[in-house]
Formats: structure tokens, sequence, C-alpha cells
């Protein structure tokens, strides 16, 4: 058995992701350690508005281990 080992996970790219929120946001942040050495970098996003409510909709350039999205307001 191979306890620990996995195989790399195949990466994704331009990942959309919809994110319900009343807040107003003013900035998008993605930090990963597959990105930038682990550097925080903005990120561009769209607003909209459905059944649900509001929502930012972020494509998140590229997902292998981890992100980490955050936001301003």
């Amino acid at each position: 058995i191979d306890k620990g080992k996995k195989e790399k996970p195949e990466e994704v790219k331009n990942l959309k992701v919809k994110y319900y929120t009343e807040k107003e946001v003013k900035s998008v942040y993605i930090a990963s350690p597959d990105l930038n050495e682990c550097r925080s970098t903005q990120i561009d996003f769209k607003t909209g508005k459905d059944d649900q409510g509001n929502y930012l909709e972020i494509i998140v350039p590229s997902l292998e281990y981890w992100d980490m999205i955050y936001m301003s307001s």
C-alpha cells in the first residue's frame, strides 16, 4: 500500500466561480503555492444578480493543489 503517496492532481485552468454576497466588493485577490510564488495577485471579477441574489463571478486562472481567494470591500 502506498500510504501518503498520491498522484499529482490534474491542473484545472480558468475555473469559473460564482460567489453570492450582499456586501459590496471592491477587489478580489488570489494566492496559491502554485502561482506567483504564493504572492497575492489581484484578479478581475464581474458582478451580477439572479433569482438567488447578488453575486461575483470570478475566473480562477489555475488550480492544482489549492488556491486562496479573498476580497476587500
